[in-house]
């Protein structure tokens, strides 16, 4: 498998695990001292820890 097909596949695991709500498999994706922005309203929100991350 090239280099690019396994980006690819990971990417696409990663954001199916989202879309699927399927936090475990989200989480083994996420880095310990990962943050998350929002900046939609009604403020900018800052989100750190991949635990908290995949419990938004």
């Amino acid at each position: 498998m090239t280099q690019k097909n396994e980006l690819e596949e990971k990417l696409t695991n990663f954001f199916n695990a989202e879309n699927d709500r399927d936090w475990k498999l989200y989480e083994s994706f996420l880095s310990e001292d990962v943050e998350w922005i929002s900046y939609g309203p009604p403020k900018r929100k800052v989100v750190s820890g991949k635990r908290i991350i995949s419990r938004r």
